[in-house]
Order: structure tokens, then sequence, then C-alpha cells
């Protein structure tokens, strides 16, 4: 990797109450950007502290607004590549509540970037958007054994040819990381689901694509047997009737006849239970009702 990136950095200066976040973004932070291949000039982009249009993010009939801008937004070709937040040394970038400030922002429509970062000085975190937990995470002391894998994510000619393309972005995961916990309901309008599994006779389950081409995530809906009751008039008395069968211990496939745009109103499960494969890592979602 050649030279030392942080050659003549005292790490113990990072004990002093006088070395704030400050310090951290211009003696650490800074020279990390410009080892990445990033300064402002050529085809790159460093901007510090930008600003949104609506600093809010729309889920169903909820919004989050956005409170916190991070530090930096990283460019290239004037099109945003990815973001970091830099905090002082004494507070903790594992701190939920930093992490979903920062997610907030990098998935907003202004911004639309897969991956977010954040870095106190002591330790840095690098998130991909679609994933629960970070890519890395390691102290800064040690990077010099991590900066060839940054580069191959992070720098300009590699940031945009994402490892995790085919990685579904989860709509469980999106509502969970902009801090929305299990007593929020969100009413979600339109789900068309192309069948319904019934996996034993009191949990039933479908997927289905939320929003739009541009914000677009993948939602798995749980619902209960009481929930499932109010698809009668929906289904109709025969497709009703089909779906109530019992499963003897099978899993059942049902197919929809016909497209369905089904309202619901959604929350997240009371214990989190991550489903992962080779394609996608997701947390359903419980369907509280089926709104008319």
């Amino acid at each position: 990797m050649g030279d030392k990136l942080y050659t003549d950095f005292n790490f113990s200066l990072l004990e002093d109450p006088r070395f704030k976040e400050e310090s951290v973004r211009e003696e650490l932070i800074a020279p990390l950007i410009r080892d990445l291949g990033y300064s402002n000039s050529g085809h790159t982009q460093v901007i510090r502290n930008h600003g949104l249009k609506h600093p809010f993010v729309s889920i169903g009939s909820s919004r989050k607004n956005i409170t916190v801008i991070p530090d930096y937004l990283m460019q290239v070709n004037e099109k945003p590549a990815w973001v970091l937040e830099a905090k002082s040394p004494t507070e903790e970038i594992t701190d939920i509540k930093h992490i979903e400030q920062t997610y907030s922002y990098a998935i907003h429509p202004e911004i639309r970037v897969n991956y977010f970062s954040l870095c106190n000085g002591r330790h840095f975190a690098l998130y991909n958007i679609s994933r629960p937990k970070p890519l890395f995470y390691f102290s800064l002391r040690a990077i010099d054994l991590y900066r060839g894998m940054l580069k191959e994510l992070l720098a300009p000619t590699n940031v945009f040819t994402y490892p995790d393309e085919t990685l579904s972005k989860d709509l469980g995961l999106h509502i969970k990381r902009l801090g929305f916990s299990n007593s929020d309901t969100i009413l979600i309008i339109g789900s068309s689901p192309l069948f319904i599994i019934k996996y034993d006779d009191n949990l039933f389950s479908y997927s289905a694509p939320i929003g739009d081409e541009k914000t677009a995530y993948l939602g798995t809906f749980d619902f209960d047997l009481n929930v499932a009751q109010q698809l009668r008039p929906i289904l109709g008395e025969k497709n009703f009737i089909q779906l109530m069968q019992p499963t003897n211990g099978r899993q059942l496939h049902f197919n929809l006849d016909r497209k369905l745009n089904l309202n619901i109103r959604i929350a997240l499960p009371e214990k989190e239970n991550l489903i992962e494969n080779d394609k996608e890592i997701y947390l359903p979602l419980l369907i509280k009702e089926f709104v008319y």
C-alpha cells in the first residue's frame, strides 16, 4: 500500500477533551477522503453539509424529518457517490440514532447513494443501504489494513459498480433503519401480490414491490388468521375458501387469479427476525389490517 496514511498522527490526542469533531475532520477524515481519490478538482467533488430542498422521507402514510445533514457528500461527475458523517471521539458511531440519521440522508430521493459511513476518529464504519450490518467496522489505527478494500468499493472509478447490485432493497430494513418502532403503524396504498403463501394455519405471507421505479423496495408482509379473515370480500367466497383450507403440515401456495391492489396498515414485528439468502436479506413486516 506504500506509505502509511497517518504516519505523523498521535492517536493519544483523541483522549484530549479539546480534540473535538472539527479536529477529527481536519486531521483524520480529510486525509482519508483524499486517499480514496476525492478532491474538489477534476471529476470529483467533496461537498460539505449539502442541504436538502425537502428534508424528509415518506413511507406510505408516514413521514420522517431529516434533522442531521452529514458532513461530507462525495460526488463523481456531479453525481452523488457516498456520504460520511463525522463525530467527536466521545460519540459512538454505533449509536443507532447516528446510523438512522445518516441512512435517512443517504436514501433521500435528492441523494440516493448506496454507501454511507461514520467516523469519530477512533473507528470507521461503512454501510451499504441494503444490508443491516456494516460492511466494515474497524479501528482507525488499523486503517492501512483496510485502505485497499475501501478503494475497491469507494474509489471514484469503482463506487457506481455495486457488488451488491443483486441484493433487493428490503422495505422492512428500510423502515427499521428510518427509526420507526414496532408501536408505529404505517398505511401502505396499493400493494400488489402475485400469490399468497400459507405457512401454517395461522401464518400467511406475500411479497410485493412498494414505491416507484426510482424508490422501489420489496416488502414481505406476514399476517395471522384473524387478519386473513378480512380478505373474504376482496378475494370472493370461492377463493377465500380455498385460502382457508388446512395446511396439514404443508406449505401452500395460493396463486391469485387477478391483480389486487391491497391497502394495508403495517408495523414492524415485535421480535426482529431477519431472513437471509444468496439474493436478499429481509425483515418481514406485520399486516395489522387490510384497509378498504
